[in-house]
């Protein structure tokens, strides 16, 4: 509507249209729509945010590796001994996954029928474990990496943790669950604590210490529970480290406030009162207004009855039924009620009082669905008349079911110490962090400062890192309620991130007297380049190449690339990356008065034989593009001498280079045309080779002739000076023209300036 009459006054405003447009409702002043017509979103919201101050730096850890790269130490040190599994994707690719699925399914199918081998495959196939769609596996680290070598973090991270399956000194396997805020704490003791020699097995001893430990004070835990039938808070408290939480509510219940004060079975029959009563007050209240049978006539209150029905029965009767034909004839879709069975249900149960057969029409779908088991119920259906005597009668009997199968009682037997007994012998072993922590202060590897905080030594590093990521070294208290949250998170991630540095130091496998001297902040890390040195095969030095650190991965596959050039035969010990210094001395040395970035990177390379990451790149292009257009020009002048030469395929179904004899003998070296379709560094200019190619061409080809203008031409040598239009004389064309008219001008300058050498 605005557009409307923006576009009715500017361009109207002289039309009476437009001043009784103006009258409407809809007005918008022009300075306004104005505006809002040239408004570009996101520039307006950068600058609301920089006007308000919204702008700051934010640490997404979205592609956060902690887990794994810590796993992944941890394993390959054997800080939990050679024997530890750790659980892991067993496949690399979905493909192998699918063809281990579908070996195993063929071989338990192959079994004779019903048999027990056939029963006991089958149960191992439906218990194979998975994790986001993939199959898991606990398996030592050195038996992963024979299978994938390069694949060195297959663990599975699942709720936070990984998880490890160690054999303990007395005998004893226990799946070790290690969640993050406790692998901060292996880092530290395999870093910090034990030199690099010792590092191998000292993890084990670890948690066979703290096993012992553990079993002790649980052992303690579980008699006195034995004992007793009730604790106090201050035993619940020290038991809660060691003993699961609702153990513990069963001998002193949790203090809980704002409880529900009905549970979800009896709000159920609460809510069912609470409408029955709402219903019998509005018919009171239509009977005093004088219209009782008009109320009655359209609200009969069977809404809430059946929906208290059905509920109320499955709960007491259905469910139940259900269950046993599961386990008698195992899971059919005929159990189960279809969305058609749901709706006619409803409609026969409305209205079974008023018309006899649907009472019919319901016994025999109950009857169908073996509802009708359960004696109770079906004396309850069939003694029933009516919807609100059916009511009534469910009504009296889930009060009955209440008192004996109530939620709470069951909940209170269901937390004693015998039932616990199955989750005790379980291979789990979980660890309470706050319980290790006094653990490893007593054993004198973990200390305090005299503020009663821990004291982290891999946080000498914090000073390497990013400072502006963690918000605050310190905060203020009344900082606390406005960002206290956040900044306890950054306190952590600082730690890890403190962690994985020392982890890469690790790495170096330096000398401990200079790691002082090689620490260095991150951000001089990202800022500042690094200079690798450049030899060939004979280890002379041509070069030194200037990448960035966040190319370095890049570089690697450079330098993996140059090494099996050099061991190929075909190159002869040479290698792409050695020969650029010839590409640029004999080709890019043509082009500095042409190309701004060519004449830059010509003279850096000049003066100081150096290069950088993004030259590399460029010249790259270069070569491409130039490799390209020759391409292009070589498979027009081959297409040309096969049918000038009529050149038939004669064997293998292709013609090979040799074949068209002209064009080998004449225009183009055999050589020079595989470098340029593998992007190989030529001797000289793919631009001079083809002016050469260009002007023997003209003379052999064209003039002798004598065309007199360029569309004259035949169409095979029209195609050749096309892609030599195209490529060397691209600069014939007119931008500013449309494209009829650009190719015009372009091939009648052609003809004039390249075929007559006017």
């Amino acid at each position: 509507m605005y557009a409307l009459e923006y576009v009715v006054k500017k361009y109207f405003s002289d039309n009476k249209k437009y001043f009784d447009y103006k009258k409407k409702r809809f007005y918008k002043k022009e300075r306004d729509f104005n505006i809002e017509l040239n408004l570009n979103n996101t520039v307006e919201k950068l600058k609301t945010r920089i006007a308000k101050n919204l702008l700051f730096v934010s640490y997404g850890r979205n592609h956060d590796r902690f887990m794994d790269y810590a796993t992944r130490f941890l394993a390959e040190s054997n800080y939990f001994g050679k024997d530890a599994e750790f659980k892991m994707y067993q496949f690399f690719s979905s493909d192998e996954q699918n063809n281990e699925l579908i070996k195993k399914r063929e071989e338990y199918e192959k079994m004779h029928k019903d048999s027990v081998e056939q029963k006991e495959a089958k149960k191992k196939y439906d218990n194979l474990k998975f994790h986001q769609g993939k199959l898991v596996h606990y398996s030592t680290f050195e038996s992963h990496l024979k299978n994938y070598e390069s694949w060195d973090t297959p663990f599975v991270i699942e709720n936070n943790a990984v998880h490890v399956r160690i054999t303990f000194f007395n005998g004893i396997k226990k799946i070790v669950t290690i969640q993050r805020n406790l692998m901060i704490y292996f880092l530290e003791d395999s870093l910090h604590n034990i030199s690099r020699i010792q590092i191998e097995n000292s993890g084990i001893y670890l948690l066979d210490s703290y096993y012992t430990h553990h079993k002790v004070e649980f052992d303690r835990s579980k008699l006195f529970l034995q004992q007793n039938t009730s604790i106090s808070n201050d035993d619940k408290a020290a038991f809660k480290k060691i003993l699961p939480r609702r153990l513990l509510h069963h001998y002193s219940p949790a203090i809980q406030n704002n409880l529900p004060e009905f549970t979800t079975f009896q709000l159920l029959l609460e809510k069912a009162k609470k409408s029955e009563k709402r219903y019998e007050n509005l018919k009171v209240k239509a009977e005093k207004e004088k219209n009782l049978d008009d109320f009655i006539k359209r609200n009969k209150g069977r809404q809430f009855k059946l929906q208290f029905i059905r509920k109320a029965c499955h709960l007491m009767y259905f469910k139940d039924s259900y269950l046993q034909q599961i386990k008698a004839e195992g899971h059919h879709k005929r159990f189960h009620i279809s969305k058609d069975e749901f709706n006619d249900f409803s409609k026969w149960m409305y209205a079974f009082d008023d018309t006899p057969k649907y009472k019919e029409y319901l016994q025999e779908l109950f009857s169908q669905k073996g509802f009708f088991n359960n004696s109770e119920y079906k004396i309850l259906f069939e003694k029933s008349s009516s919807l609100d005597e059916m009511y009534k009668r469910t009504k009296i009997n889930y009060e009955e079911w209440l008192k004996i199968f109530n939620p709470e009682n069951k909940a209170t037997n269901k937390y004693t110490l015998s039932n616990y007994e199955k989750f005790f012998k379980n291979e789990l072993f979980y660890i309470n962090v706050p319980h290790f922590i006094k653990f490893l202060e007593g054993k004198k590897t973990l200390s305090r400062n005299e503020n009663g905080n821990i004291i982290y030594k891999s946080l000498i590093n914090k000073d390497f890192l990013i400072e502006d990521y963690y918000y605050k070294d310190k905060l203020e208290k009344v900082e606390y309620q406005s960002c206290g949250k956040l900044y306890n998170k950054l306190k952590t991630v600082r730690l890890e991130d403190s962690l994985l540095y020392e982890l890469a130091i690790y790495y170096l496998e330096i000398d401990n007297t200079i790691i002082k001297k090689v620490k260095t902040n991150i951000v001089e890390l990202l800022t500042k380049p690094i200079v690798f040195n450049i030899n060939d095969v004979q280890n002379n030095h041509i070069y030194d190449l200037i990448i960035p650190f966040n190319k370095i991965d890049s570089y690697v596959e450079l330098i993996k690339h140059k090494e099996e050039q050099e061991q190929d035969k075909r190159y002869k010990g040479s290698s792409f990356i050695c020969n650029l210094h010839s590409y640029i001395e004999n080709v890019l040395v043509n082009e500095i008065d042409e190309n701004k970035e060519i004449n830059l990177i010509y003279k850096n390379y000049i003066r100081d034989k150096v290069l950088s990451f993004d030259d590399i790149n460029k010249i790259n292009n270069h070569l491409i593009r130039n490799s390209i257009m020759f391409t292009k020009v070589d498979l027009a002048l081959e297409e040309y001498f096969i049918l000038k030469d009529f050149i038939s395929i004669k064997k293998n179904n292709r013609i090979t280079f040799n074949e068209i004899v002209n064009l080998a003998n004449s225009y183009i070296d055999e050589k020079i045309r595989n470098k340029a379709f593998h992007f190989g560094i030529p001797n000289e200019s793919y631009k001079v080779i083809l002016t050469g190619i260009e002007m023997k061409f003209i003379q052999k080809e064209i003039k002798p002739i004598k065309y007199s203008e360029y569309n004259n031409l035949s169409k095979p040598l029209k195609s050749v000076c096309n892609a030599l239009l195209d490529t060397i004389h691209n600069d014939y064309f007119d931008r500013k023209e449309d494209d009829k008219n650009r190719r015009e001008k372009a091939n009648k300058k052609y003809f004039q300036n390249v075929i007559l050498g006017k």
